[in-house]
């Protein structure tokens, strides 16, 4: 059995031996490998095909120590209420292209991806840091996942995952077409955005690997 390195770059590139599936996309490493490797054996043994479009690449493995979709321990409110609310504030923090994808019908270990794009690490960092306190103070939800500041980040709450990717890194991964039979959930909100055209054309900020 191929054993499997931790690291978001070993991760999305695995070996001929360990095929990555959907069910082994989202989240953050968690603080044990023997954590890693159980969840990914549990993951990769229940759909061994991809949903939607056929991908030639793979989004880094974000792996929990949980193994089901449960909510964090919280408040009483719908999973979808939820995921539309961290749209929300990710939104407010001026993050574009916001999306909520209703997978439940198709994965077993979450219920909704909320999807976003920032242009800076500052905005990412404030992102990050207000959904973690509307989730805790508002909703009573906890996080499972230790996000850092690279350009692709989430917060993992168990039934909804959120996702921020600066634009490069969303575009190269595209796991809005890699869930293609998830269905986009609409939301009640929407800032004045650019044409995606005029958006592309607007020069992306170096990524500083410094905190």
């Amino acid at each position: 059995m191929a054993s499997l390195t931790v690291g978001k770059s070993a991760l999305c590139r695995p070996t001929t031996s360990f095929r990555s599936t959907h069910q082994t996309l989202f989240g953050l490493v968690p603080s044990s490998s023997s954590n890693v490797y159980a969840r990914s054996q549990h993951l990769a043994s229940e759909i061994r095909e991809p949903i939607g479009a056929s991908r030639s690449r793979r989004p880094t493995v974000s792996l929990t120590a949980t193994t089901g979709k449960e909510a964090s321990n919280g408040a009483d409110i719908s999973s979808k209420d939820f995921a539309v609310a961290v749209a929300k504030v990710v939104d407010d923090v001026k993050c574009t292209d916001v999306v909520v994808l209703d997978v439940a019908p198709v994965v077993s270990w979450t219920s909704f991806l909320v999807v976003a794009t920032v242009f800076s690490k500052p905005q990412l960092l404030a992102a990050l840091a207000r959904v973690e306190k509307a989730a805790a103070e508002t909703y009573g939800r906890t996080k499972i996942n230790l996000p850092g500041s690279s350009p692709w980040e989430t917060l993992d709450f168990g039934d909804v995952v959120l996702h921020l990717f600066t634009a490069e890194q969303r575009e190269y991964y595209d796991i809005e077409s890699f869930y293609a039979a998830a269905e986009e959930v609409e939301l009640p909100f929407g800032p004045d955005m650019p044409p995606p055209q005029q958006q592309s054309q607007q020069q992306s900020p170096t990524w500083s690997t410094k905190s």
